[in-house]
């Protein structure tokens, strides 16, 4: 499979805002000159966007909204989020087929976009491929037979993504159970953060070139038994020819282990299976003499490269890469703990990690335009300070993989909750039929990409879900429920917990010993000696969350 992109560095995009509606020339004319006006005229002038990134940094980058995080400005840019925006792109197919270096034309043609905030209709040469809802799972389209077909001129082709408004969803105050979108609630306003409602497309957009079969959602765990390494690869294989007998022929699939500290040879372990397209491959590879991979403060974090290639008759059909590390994760019961606790220690490699944690909210409303370099910062930070857990906040984001690389890195263990979240009046999680289809399709998408990271250590249903008593949700709820399956399913390596705070009570209960697991507050300053006196008489398992007031 090769991906190119449609970014911003490597193709030219435009965006206009519409008033709710779809602008009828979209399927009237796909040859229009987009800068002209007409019945259906734009709410502001064509403006040249950045891909991946968000409306809103590039209306003020054009000065057609003020800096909406300067006094009260954003209450002057919440029209954007009620408009329709039309981002547009050409891009030339045959520079596109130029560079597949397969021996015949590619079997698969398929429109990736990794991530629309919220809900988009696609349209390729004036056709709509599809519409899709939902920020944390891509969008896939087919678009084999448009490339066969198409006649542009000079092989230029047109997409058009009609962005349609953000939705209404709850803010920090509201009802959970009233959820209805997988989008991140921290826009609609909270403790810390204004209201400014992201759009745009904030993840990459590709066009991915298929051979004959392909790999499909490869993943890699590790163990380390002290002494020698271990590595349990998983993928699937996928055909992509039409023709029955091509399509059932036998593949074979390599694994390549290169250790960069270890030069006297690229590939450390190869085993080579033979599946037909269709069935799901699981191997082992024993690594001797492997060196551990530790959390932040307990020793180093050696990486390892691997390597997942499809191989038929001696072509190279498809290739996946991944670094992680040699660690053995485990949880623990705390010592002492009372019947019916969950565990709230980890260990890795045996020893038992006391956790130096952090709670991370997105680093900025505008989440689609941030820089590599805020990230390095970021974890750079958490490793200065000795965090070596970090607990990413299901009122946010499922972040962009770089940040994950980087908690491999640096060695800070990521505890990551899906995109769920209290709402103050009411924190029952959601159930409608819909809902629970679109959380399960970004959860199996989450869990799928980032599982082969080794410095993911625990998935959480989410924010502070409560039954209807307001005491923390558990395995019982019929949300919390799937979202366990799905991770049993996927990430059978990795501990759910229900959601954070968990256990019988959602507080810290100083006055009665024994009954208080994984608590949350306090998050104001109360004075000395009452502040000290919450944290020194606590004694629960697991302080999930507390902090003090603060600028925001």
């Amino acid at each position: 499979m090769k991906e190119l992109l449609l970014s911003s560095g490597q193709v030219e995009w435009k965006a206009a805002g519409f008033q709710p509606g779809l602008p009828t020339w979209i399927l009237k004319d796909k040859r229009k000159d987009f800068s002209t006006a007409d019945s259906d005229s734009p709410v502001t002038e064509w403006f040249d966007i950045t891909v991946p990134g968000g409306i809103q940094y590039d209306l003020f980058r054009h000065s057609l909204i003020p800096n909406p995080y300067q006094d009260m400005n954003s209450l002057y840019c919440e029209w954007v989020e009620h408009r329709w925006w039309v981002c547009q792109t050409c891009f030339d197919k045959n520079v596109i087929l130029a560079s597949w270096e397969g021996n015949n034309p590619p079997s698969r043609v398929e429109l990736f976009l990794e991530g629309l905030d919220y809900e988009a209709d696609i349209y390729l040469e004036g056709i709509l491929l599809g519409a899709h809802r939902g920020m944390f799972h891509p969008a896939v389209f087919d678009i084999t037979d448009l490339f066969e077909r198409s006649t542009a001129e000079n092989g230029k082709m047109h997409l058009i993504i009609v962005l349609k408004g953000a939705p209404e969803e709850q803010g920090q105050y509201g009802w959970t159970s009233r959820t209805t979108t997988q989008k991140s609630r921290f826009n609609y306003k909270w403790d810390f953060s204004t209201r400014l409602v992201n759009i745009g497309i904030w993840k990459d957009v590709k066009i991915r070139l298929y051979d004959e079969w392909s790999l499909e959602y490869p993943g890699v765990w590790s163990d380390h038994d002290g002494n020698t390494g271990k590595l349990v690869m998983e993928t699937g294989v996928i055909a992509h020819h039409s023709d029955p007998v091509i399509a059932s022929q036998p593949c074979t699939l390599r694994v390549e282990c290169l250790d960069p500290d270890r030069k006297d040879s690229r590939i450390f372990r190869e085993e080579v299976v033979s599946a037909a397209a269709g069935e799901r491959i699981r191997m082992e590879i024993h690594y001797p003499d492997a060196q551990p991979w530790w959390p932040n403060g307990h020793g180093a974090q050696p990486l390892v490269d691997v390597r997942l290639i499809l191989i038929c008759q001696g072509r190279r059909l498809d290739e996946w890469t991944c670094k992680t590390g040699f660690r053995r994760l485990e949880y623990r019961h705390n010592e002492g703990s009372p019947s019916g606790a969950l565990p709230y220690t980890y260990a890795v490699n045996g020893k038992r990690i006391y956790a130096k944690g952090v709670n991370l909210v997105p680093l900025d409303h505008l989440y689609g335009n941030l820089r590599p370099e805020q990230y390095e910062y970021l974890v750079l930070c958490m490793r200065h300070a000795n965090v070596n857990l970090v607990r990413v906040w299901g009122g946010g984001l499922v972040e962009q993989d770089l940040f994950y690389q980087l908690c491999d890195r640096y060695g800070i263990l990521v505890w990551q909750e899906f995109i769920q979240s209290s709402s103050g009046i009411e924190n029952v999680p959601a159930k409608g039929k819909d809902f629970l289809d679109l959380l399960a399709e970004s959860a199996r998408y989450a869990v799928q990409t980032l599982r082969s990271h080794v410095s993911l250590s625990m998935w959480g249903g989410g924010n502070e879900l409560m039954d209807a008593d307001r005491n923390p949700a558990n395995y019982g709820d019929e949300n919390i429920s799937m979202l366990r399956d799905i991770v049993k399913k996927y990430d059978p390596q990795r501990y759910f917990l229900p959601t954070s705070s968990s256990g019988p009570f959602f507080s810290v209960f100083a006055d009665k010993p024994g009954i208080s697991h994984d608590v949350h507050g306090a998050w104001s300053y109360r004075g000395n000696p009452a502040h000290y006196a919450v944290y020194n008489q606590s004694d629960c398992l697991f302080h999930g969350e507390f902090g003090t007031n603060g600028a925001s």
